[in-house]
């Protein structure tokens, strides 16, 4: 009998400990799944704003005014005033958004959203997630907190190296040879067509269009039209039958021919990501994205064309991406400006790490003055008296009042220069040092162009031929430039790139978006320059002064993080004069 005693005793010992151990495993697993709940609230609160900004793209302006049910908060708002959501199908969680401001502002402001919110083109926000259990009595108990930070950016120009809203030619570019001659419009018999457009004015606003898909107002695409039509001969008079006859092309005109298609062609490397909203034109195995990359390639397009090419694309090709619509002007960037750096007619800019020297006829006299910095971040030319745009054969002919810029220099601080002209660079523009992680924005409404002068001996003509020009001595070879290029109604060019010598290579780190595709150089490097272009990976997470988005462009998060000691709530109880739950805790001092 004793044995048996001791025997159960032992028994029962084995049990309660086995009881015991189990015990401690449920509240080990609850405080486990507690914790992962926190942290799928908090994921929520990050995954709502994005919503919000996805379908109103200027949600962040409203602050915390304005924004419905969301639970959006002032950073470092007291707990009493704090509003919660709870995560829908998730009992007992919750979250709750804090908007971060811009250095130097402590709350986000409705009268001036863009300065309080804005830092170097993102917004941040807080979202702290908690698991809310119920107590005995009335009394809740917050049983799990976790905080996440996130940091969004719009889709824009900067996410890639190259960007094209059209890959033609600009329509100025009519003006250059022979199609920009006297011409009109005939029917089938070779009548002339009253009324319709000659050839140069068709083309302008046939080539303004996509490849692919039907414009806006119901307009056709790029590879449809077709023109018939007659041209000034050599003695002033149209022909006298119905054919046009250019390179011995007959009548009938199409925008395939017309609007200086531009191919990708094998050589040719886009070493980053890569974004058309037009179809690309491909010849043999042009590359695209990075080696062992993972860079996005996107065309807004059906397809590359033609198929019978083999394009090279790192990792892939994605077709049918969102366009991304280039704002009109760059006319919003004048009222960031201070007023001495807002300039009228042609100016230049000779950067010089930290200051600049400038030439304007309305500074001092028209001698050049040193600046410092400008303290916005961005320098500005204005049109005055201006009635030319760029012609590539008279390219030295834009009035003194045209708002443009000829910039040169190193630079080692942050900087846009934006201009109503054009942009004409004039020599290497690059970062003082290598390590220098300062950025540059060149954003004009017309073309960027590097400066390539050359001498024609029978003077310049609208129908001079592409070759009959002169190299000039001390025309710049081997051209680096580091920046963040784009151009709203033009496109990064060379003057003359067509005639002249071999230049060398065009080097360009940082990024280039331009409306229609631009040419640098021709054949193999025969005139002008071979492309040498590279992503600068700052602009991923940074960019120039108030460098321009795209027209209704949409959010993504570009950095997500957990903060760590959270935001702390820790007891709901109800107030006993209201019987409205208060809340214990709040976020840590000094947590941004």
């Amino acid at each position: 009998m004793p044995a048996v005693m001791a025997g159960m005793f032992v028994v029962m010992l084995i049990g309660i400990a086995a009881i015991a151990s189990a015990s401690g495993d449920i509240n080990l697993a609850r405080d486990d799944q507690d914790d992962k709940q926190a942290f799928a609230a908090a994921e929520a609160g990050i995954n709502d704003y994005l919503g919000n900004l996805n379908t109103d793209t200027n949600f962040w302006a409203k602050c915390t005014t304005g924004v419905g049910v969301s639970p959006v908060n002032d950073k470092g708002v007291t707990n009493a005033a704090r509003k919660w959501r709870p995560v829908p199908g998730s009992p007992n969680s919750e979250y709750s958004i804090e908007l971060i401001p811009a250095p130097g502002y402590s709350a986000c402001s409705t009268t001036n959203a863009v300065a309080s919110m804005v830092d170097d083109g993102n917004i941040k926000i807080r979202s702290t997630g908690r698991v809310v259990k119920t107590l005995p009595g009335t009394a809740t108990e917050v049983s799990d907190v976790r905080t996440v930070t996130a940091t969004f950016r719009r889709a824009g120009f900067l996410d890639f190296l190259y960007y094209t809203d059209f890959e033609n030619q600009d329509p100025t570019y009519i003006q250059r040879t022979d199609w920009a001659r006297g011409s009109r419009a005939t029917n089938s018999n070779g009548d002339p067509i009253p009324g319709a457009d000659d050839l140069a004015a068709w083309g302008a606003d046939k080539c303004q269009r996509h490849w692919w898909g039907t414009q806006a107002g119901g307009e056709g695409r790029r590879e449809k039209p077709t023109w018939r039509g007659q041209y000034l001969n050599a003695s002033g008079t149209y022909a006298g039958d119905a054919k046009f006859d250019f390179n011995n092309r007959y009548d009938d005109v199409d925008t395939d021919d017309f609007c200086g298609e531009i191919t990708f062609v094998t050589g040719d490397e886009v070493n980053g990501p890569f974004h058309s909203n037009d179809e690309i034109l491909v010849s043999g195995s042009p590359t695209f994205g990075t080696l062992n990359g993972n860079d996005r390639v996107e065309i807004s397009g059906e397809d590359y064309r033609p198929q019978s090419a083999n394009p090279v694309f790192r990792p892939t090709l994605r077709t049918g991406a969102a366009e991304l619509e280039p704002p009109a002007t760059n006319s919003s960037l004048e009222a960031v400006t201070d007023p001495g750096y807002v300039f009228e007619g042609q100016t230049e800019i000779k950067l010089d790490n930290t200051t600049m020297k400038v030439t304007n006829a309305n500074l001092n006299g028209g001698a050049e003055t040193v600046l410092s910095w400008p303290p916005s971040g961005v320098v500005y030319a204005r049109n005055g008296t201006c009635g030319t745009r760029y012609n590539p054969i008279k390219w030295n002919t834009k009035t003194p009042g045209c708002g443009d810029v000829r910039i040169s220099g190193t630079y080692n601080k942050d900087l846009t220069v934006a201009a109503m002209g054009d942009i004409i660079v004039t020599g290497n523009v690059t970062r003082q040092t290598a390590t220098s992680t300062a950025l540059l924005g060149l954003i004009s409404d017309q073309f960027v162009r590097v400066a390539h002068v050359v001498d024609r001996p029978t003077g310049p003509s609208d129908t001079d031929s592409y070759t009959s020009c002169d190299e000039t001595a001390g025309s710049p070879t081997n051209m680096i430039i580091h920046a963040a290029i784009l151009t709203l109604s033009g496109s990064f060019t060379v003057d003359n790139y067509w005639c002249g010598s071999a230049l060398g290579n065009l080097t360009v780190e940082g990024a280039i978006a331009q409306r229609h595709r631009g040419v640098v150089g021709t054949g193999n490097g025969n005139t002008g320059y071979l492309k040498k272009y590279s992503y600068n990976q700052d602009l991923k997470f940074r960019s120039p002064p108030h460098f321009l988005d795209p027209l209704q462009a949409s959010w993504r998060i570009l950095r997500q993080g957990e903060q760590s000691p959270a935001c702390t709530t820790t007891v709901r109880v109800p107030d006993p004069a209201t019987g409205t739950p208060t809340v214990n805790g709040a976020c840590l001092p000094g947590i941004q």
